[in-house]
């Protein structure tokens, strides 16, 4: 544009510079979700709690699979900041949760491994806290309320995906382990059966000649 900069040309910038604005806040409004994807060891005969700052109206989802150890089961609890057990299992794989918070304060979640004595598991989980029930907005005018709409929807669309990525890694770490294991176990039982037939065949050849061996005297 030439300048001075005519009306239209000032419109345009000043509906530019609006749509930004828009963009950006409705990005700082949807940061407030906070997401944790972590991978642990827990011992044989070991228990670990995570805690969690949680607000009373935010969301709450936990995934989790045990990739490694096993069975591949772990025990697990999740329990209120007032000590309320929420959800608890036994000999668990996979397991999801999902709670909308009725209180504030840390949410304890634990893992327990201590009905193993020798083998360790490792614990792949995935601990979402949504942001809390905003009130809705009065839609905006012209085409902002279709901006901050799509923005939104994007945004929705991306975490969906990362998620099912995520769970799919998970997945496919497992199967692998499971995978590398039946291998491990079946070279194992081959390298066996192999040296038995070699010690039945030294056997074998043993008593042969001990059949064609004379120990008569002449």
């Amino acid at each position: 544009p030439t300048w001075p900069l005519s009306a239209a040309n000032k419109m345009a910038f000043a509906s530019f510079f609006k749509r930004l604005v828009l963009v950006m806040v409705a990005l700082c409004c949807m940061a407030n979700a906070r997401e944790y994807l972590l991978t642990i060891r827990i011992d044989p005969a070991d228990n670990i709690c995570l805690h969690e700052e949680i607000t009373k109206g935010q969301t709450i989802a936990l995934e989790f699979q045990v990739l490694s150890g096993g069975n591949l089961d772990i025990d697990f609890l999740v329990r209120s900041p007032a000590g309320v057990i929420l959800r608890t299992g036994e000999r668990a794989s996979d397991h999801l949760f999902e709670h909308i918070a009725l209180e504030s304060g840390p949410y304890q979640f634990c893992f327990s491994n201590e009905f193993s004595t020798l083998t360790g598991k490792d614990l792949f989980f995935v601990l979402e806290v949504d942001r809390e029930n905003r009130p809705v907005q009065p839609a905006l005018e012209g085409d902002f309320g279709n901006i901050s709409l799509a923005v939104e929807l994007i945004q929705s669309r991306l975490h969906e995906i990362r998620l099912v990525q995520d769970h799919l890694r998970a997945r496919e770490a497992r199967h692998r382990h499971v995978a590398e294991e039946n291998n491990t176990r079946v070279l194992w039982w081959s390298a066996c059966e192999a040296l038995l037939m070699l010690l039945c065949a030294a056997l074998q050849v043993i008593a042969v000649r001990r059949f064609f061996r004379n120990t008569s005297k002449v």
